[in-house]
């Protein structure tokens, strides 16, 4: 029988197989394949929490660490959309891709963290989302 790998499946092996192994290493954080399975599916209960829905888009801000990680896999969870944003800043503005992305993307939620604050307040100027966390 034939099963795609989706990326949740593809999550799932690797606790399967490799529960006790590290998976993700963040700065000073290490973290096991099954810790990583379970912080992704208290990220996806979280969500669904604060009212995200299947199809909902959730928009992340943030560098590549441990919890970018974990919202492209919390999100699929819930059957919502990860809509990782790049953080890069040009010249102090946001433009192309990422201008278009923010106004016509209707996320639902939008994801960042402390460091953010000067992009956040441009992020709702652009494209404004329907609830807002950061964290």
């Amino acid at each position: 029988m034939h099963v795609p790998l989706t990326p949740i499946r593809c999550l799932y092996r690797a606790v399967d197989l490799y529960g006790k192994k590290l998976g993700v290493v963040s700065g000073a954080l290490r973290f096991t394949y099954a810790q990583v399975g379970e912080r992704c599916e208290r990220l996806a209960a979280g969500l669904l929490n604060v009212g995200v829905t299947p199809g909902d888009r959730v928009a992340y801000l943030s560098f590549n660490s441990h919890a970018l990680f974990e919202g492209y896999f919390g999100a699929p969870m819930i059957r919502a959309v990860a809509m990782p944003l790049a953080w890069q800043d040009l010249d102090g503005e946001w433009v192309g891709p990422r201008t278009f992305t923010m106004r016509n993307a209707n996320e639902y939620l939008h994801l960042n963290g402390d460091p953010w604050s000067g992009m956040r307040k441009r992020a709702r100027a652009i494209g404004p989302a329907r609830k807002r966390l950061a964290g």
